[in-house]
């Protein structure tokens, strides 16, 4: 049986979470506490038992329109390979199309799972740069960006999933709440834990001084910084119409 998860089902949605993602108890806590919402998970049920979810979060593409966000999709370890994922991922598209959904995106959580998907229909459709940053000056300015600055930080990103206020204030709420910083400077903005998950920008200098500031701040001589590129396949797009979408840009969906 698939359906949508009601309250009730709480226990065994957090079960199986911890078993699938227990590696980040932090981020867990926090996403279940502000951010997961029962009425975009989608289960799969065996004899009243719990045994495959995946989150449906509503998005859209710029070029394509409403896409559905597949995450926190796991089996439990006893019943996988027994193709219940795939049940639950075609039933998902089942909904999308009645809903006028143009397609279903994910990030693939391991490499080998790209081509466990490629099998149901999705495609690498989305892709970034990863490279590391040495540190050139140590008196660089940035500032902590904050609600005020959203509108410019809006006007600087530049990647294919659409952001709203909320969605600013989400991020970062969270990454503030989990040991995270937010930095801004004339043209640039960055999300930095250890390393920076998302940097855009206007102007390659402001980039490079951003990043030394980041350094100076982490006091790293060096920091790995994640930008729009095409070096590295990272997310997949199952289009339920014909949709014109190749090397893409998606991150900072709670992966």
């Amino acid at each position: 049986m698939i359906d949508f998860a009601q309250k009730s089902d709480a226990g065994a949605v957090r079960e199986l979470w911890d078993i699938a993602f227990g590696e980040d108890k932090d981020f867990n806590d926090y996403f279940f506490e502000n951010i997961f919402d029962f009425s975009n998970t989608l289960i799969l049920r065996e004899n009243g038992r719990l045994l495959s979810m995946a989150q449906m979060i509503p998005c859209v593409i710029r070029g394509v329109g409403r896409a559905t966000y597949i995450y926190g999709a796991a089996t439990h370890p006893g019943h996988r390979k027994k193709g219940l994922m795939t049940e639950l991922l075609k039933a998902s598209f089942g909904i999308d199309i009645k809903n006028g959904v143009k397609a279903s995106i994910l990030i693939p959580a391991e490499k080998h799972l790209f081509q466990y998907y490629k099998k149901i229909g999705y495609r690498t459709a989305f892709y970034v740069s990863r490279h590391t940053h040495k540190m050139r000056s140590s008196g660089a300015f940035a500032r902590r960006a904050e609600y005020e600055d959203i509108p410019l930080i809006s006007s600087i990103y530049s990647g294919d999933t659409e952001r709203d206020v909320d969605y600013w204030k989400i991020q970062m709420d969270m990454t503030r709440a989990l040991g995270g910083e937010v930095f801004i400077n004339e043209s640039a903005y960055a999300f930095a834990y250890e390393n920076v998950e998302e940097i855009m920008y206007k102007d390659e200098a402001d980039k490079c001084a951003l990043l030394d500031f980041i350094c100076s701040y982490l006091k790293k001589d060096s920091v790995e910084y994640t930008e729009k590129g095409r070096d590295i396949p990272f997310g997949m797009l199952r289009a339920h119409t014909s949709v014109n979408a190749d090397n893409l840009y998606m991150n900072m969906l709670y992966n």
